[in-house]
């Protein structure tokens, strides 16, 4: 079983991003992020990336990480139909409120950790290309949000970081 497409979507009815993973043996997995859970997702995958890149907490960190994101993301197409064939939901076809994410480190990748109601929980390995392409997912969803999650590297000039904020 290998990962084969994810899609994430806004949902204005529902004010949240539906998170849709398909794997290769027509599994498919349905969540639903809150602002506050996206907010924390978005946080500890860029956690990650940037422990992963060895950029670490610098002044440049972020516009360095941004860049190394776009390189790796190009030639992605993240504007294709999500094409589900799916017969099997393990968690059911209705997506599931996600209640925490985190994202541990495990030394050869990172797991990550989509927390729901009793007990149960969503793991999957994830390496730097992977993690890096889920914080473009979600850079480009929360754009068409009104979050005000402020996705993107900070432009910075000598003076530190500016508030306009921009995706390229």
């Amino acid at each position: 079983m290998a990962l084969h497409q994810v899609n994430l979507g806004y949902s204005a009815p529902e004010d949240r991003l539906l998170l849709r993973i398909s794997l290769t043996d027509n599994k498919e997995f349905r969540f639903w992020l809150t602002r506050a859970i996206t907010r924390s997702l978005l946080g500890h995958l860029q956690s990650g990336e940037r422990k992963s890149l060895g950029v670490g907490d610098t002044l440049a960190a972020p516009v360095v990480q941004e860049f190394r994101r776009e390189q790796a993301t190009a030639e992605n197409d993240f504007s294709s139909e999500f094409q589900s064939e799916a017969t099997e939901f393990p968690f059911g076809a209705e997506p599931r409120l996600v209640l925490e994410a985190s994202l541990r480190d495990t030394g050869e990748h990172h797991e990550l950790k989509l927390g729901l109601n009793a007990g149960n929980a969503f793991v999957m390995e994830m390496d730097l290309g992977m993690i890096q392409h889920f914080v473009k997912l979600i850079q480009l969803a929360v754009n068409v949000t009104d979050w005000g999650l402020e996705t993107p590297a900070a432009p910075y000039s000598l003076d530190g970081p500016t508030l306009g904020m921009a995706l390229h």
